[in-house]
């Protein structure tokens, strides 16, 4: 699938958003392994407000570079 780029923005800050997209991506990749082996349902619901704020990260960062 090809991605529209966001043309106002100049190629270093694109290159800069999209490192932080690669940086929040695994981040919620992390997280969800760690997600994998909580028992404990407190530290649990922790974890998934984590992985929801770095998903609502990634979004924005994309929405950015789509425009």
């Amino acid at each position: 699938m090809e991605m529209k780029i966001n043309t106002t923005h100049t190629e270093k800050e694109l290159l800069y958003l999209k490192d932080q997209l690669g940086a929040e991506a695994i981040a919620i990749k992390k997280l969800m392994d760690y997600k994998a082996n909580i028992t404990d349902p407190e530290l649990g619901n922790m974890v998934n407000e984590m992985i929801t704020k770095h998903q609502d990260h990634y979004n924005r960062l994309l929405s950015h570079i789509k425009g």
